[in-house]
């Protein structure tokens, strides 16, 4: 009985040996399976920047078995990068790695105009010199306190997120509104520097925030308003309960 069960068991190392042999010199042994190519796909910043991503991700072209390559390690790294939102990596056999990339965009400055730092719509911190192209009409979104570390880049700056969330539904129901500056100065109220068409120069938008809703609900027929009836407008005021103060 002994003997037999010393039989199986050597039958399956043997088995379990010849199965690592033959994927090994069908895989990471085979040196028709070397990495030749690493492509980068990307509609930004990172398009194409094939050499930046095998250093960050450790690749070595030419000295690498594709199957030796660790696809969640690479992902991981890449997507430590401060503009990089999602990313896909895959094999394209023989010898070839793409890595995908979804990049954060741009949605406001930090604190002032040309800014290096830049926040995205999840408030993530990115630096100019390593995203999607920056507009220099880009918002600045001020007013809040940061600590330290905050706005250190792939920091999620917390604080600024009102501003910022303000700016997104702005820019869904009144895209032709276009904000300068979103100041959090004052925890009763956003303040905005912004024009609107039909409004002559920049004027300043104040909303309350307890009212934020229903304010911006009324907001599209207030500049509507002040276009047609007072085109030299500098401030709309909708913090007051009853209607909008226009000077």
């Amino acid at each position: 009985m002994a003997l037999k069960v010393s039989g199986i068991v050597f039958a399956l190392a043997a088995v379990g040996a010849l199965f690592w042999w033959v994927h090994h010199a069908l895989f990471q042994g085979n040196p028709n399976l070397t990495l030749k190519k690493v492509v980068v796909r990307s509609v930004g910043w990172w398009r194409g920047r094939s050499d930046d991503v095998a250093r960050i991700a450790r690749l070595k072209p030419g000295d690498q078995n594709i199957f030796s390559i660790d696809l969640s390690k690479v992902r991981s790294d890449v997507l430590a990068k401060p503009s990089v939102k999602s990313v896909r990596v895959s094999r394209i056999l023989p010898d070839i790695l793409v890595v995908d990339i979804v990049e954060r965009v741009p949605r406001a400055f930090v604190y002032f105009q040309g800014n290096a730092e830049v926040l995205d719509d999840d408030c993530v911190v990115m630096t100019t010199d390593e995203c999607v192209d920056v507009s220099p009409r880009l918002p600045v979104v001020t007013g809040f306190r940061a600590g330290k570390d905050d706005l250190l880049p792939g920091r999620v700056a917390k604080a600024a997120l009102p501003a910022v969330e303000l700016l997104d539904d702005l820019a869904d129901h009144y895209p032709d509104l276009e904000v300068r500056r979103v100041s959090l100065s004052n925890p009763e109220y956003f303040a905005l520097r912004a024009f609107y068409p039909g409004i002559r120069g920049e004027f300043d938008l104040y909303l309350d925030r307890a009212k934020l809703s229903s304010k911006l609900v009324k907001l599209g027929g207030v500049l509507s308003n002040t276009a047609k009836l007072r085109p030299n407008a500098k401030v709309v005021d909708m913090r007051c309960d009853s209607q909008a103060v226009v000077k």
